[in-house]
């Protein structure tokens, strides 16, 4: 809908909700890559086309995850990569609308990831040290990119059903 913001807009709104089109706590750009300058607002709808990517890396253990999930036009996707003793496992996962907008709306909602947002725009990216979650969007013209390190040792409750949900994403395959 023409004049609706996009979901992820910030021009001190933060990243809407998907579901409510609320706009949740404000994120700061990363690595100089500026958030779109949309002004978030209550009502309306969100756009039925864009495309709205989760990307997730973690080292644990000597074994590398590496997810993607997507709504790319309303098409759900899930992608993982595994490696593990030098063995790399690729494959499709599967992921639900309601599961996308649960793992897309618990990271504009949840505290654990507002204050994952690095300050430095030099930050490390470390995927020992952290859970490395990076939201991209493209919707109505507008775009964004935030990047969140969120501890590896971070036990959050949020965050801990964040990642049941992104996990079973990997196990629908």
């Amino acid at each position: 809908m023409a004049g609706s913001p996009a979901a992820g807009a910030d021009r001190g709104g933060g990243i809407l909700h998907l579901s409510s089109n609320v706009a949740r706590a404000p994120p700061r750009a990363l690595n100089g890559i500026p958030l779109c300058g949309v002004a978030c607002s209550r009502g309306g709808n969100l756009a039925s086309e864009g495309k709205f990517i989760i990307s997730y890396v973690h080292d644990k253990g000597g074994a590398f995850y590496q997810a993607t999930v997507s709504e790319i036009d309303g098409d759900y996707r899930a992608t993982w990569t595994v490696t593990k003793a030098g063995r790399e496992n690729t494959k499709d996962g599967a992921v639900s609308k309601e599961q996308f907008k649960l793992l897309w709306n618990t990271i504009a909602d949840a505290p654990v990831f507002h204050r994952s947002i690095p300050h430095d725009d030099k930050a490390q990216i470390d995927p020992v040290r952290f859970h490395v979650v990076s939201i991209a969007f493209e919707s109505e013209g507008e775009q964004g990119v935030v990047t969140y390190l969120v501890p590896g040792s971070e036990r959050d409750p949020q965050l801990l059903s964040w990642l049941r949900t992104l996990s079973a994403t990997y196990n629908a395959a």
